[in-house]
């Protein structure tokens, strides 16, 4: 089986997007990694980053309210609500967006990040060429989907 240079690239772009999850989320227990192939993402409640620079494209984090509540809690002693929540939502993926970068740039990929898109209620994101979905279980049993989209 042959594999191409640009599922190389996005294998080695999701193992940097896994340490940097895990260095903002040290509750990770488990994660699992895999090509998304589908032309769309359902997402809940999530968050969205542009990428630019060497490379184009989106993070994306998904979860649902409860989730992103149990985050705030383990990193802040605190379940956060409504405009509260949002904020850390959109901080998260601030977080794990930068550090993603900064991933990146060890491996001579130079990116920024656009300030985040908050997403509450059901939305569906398309208009991507290739992904991975990297799912994520925390210590609190909850589960986070970080996709990392590209525009190719």
């Amino acid at each position: 089986m042959t594999i191409d240079v640009r599922t190389l690239h996005l294998l080695e772009h999701a193992q940097r997007l896994e340490e940097a999850v895990r260095a903002v989320l040290p509750s990770v227990t488990n994660t699992e990694i895999r090509e998304k192939n589908e032309l769309a993402v359902e997402i809940h409640m999530g968050v969205i980053i542009g990428l630019t620079g060497d490379i184009k494209g989106k993070l994306v984090l998904s979860g649902v309210e409860d989730t992103f509540q149990g985050i705030s809690e383990m990193m802040y002693g605190m379940r956060l609500e409504g405009a509260m929540l949002e904020s850390f939502t959109g901080e998260l993926g601030n977080m794990i967006g930068g550090n993603f970068s900064i991933m990146l740039s060890k491996i001579n990929v130079s990116t920024d990040i656009t300030a985040p898109t908050i997403i509450q209620g059901n939305a569906r994101i398309s208009g991507y060429r290739s992904g991975v979905l990297i799912k994520t279980l925390l210590q609190n049993n909850h589960q986070v989907e970080f996709y990392y989209l590209h525009e190719y």
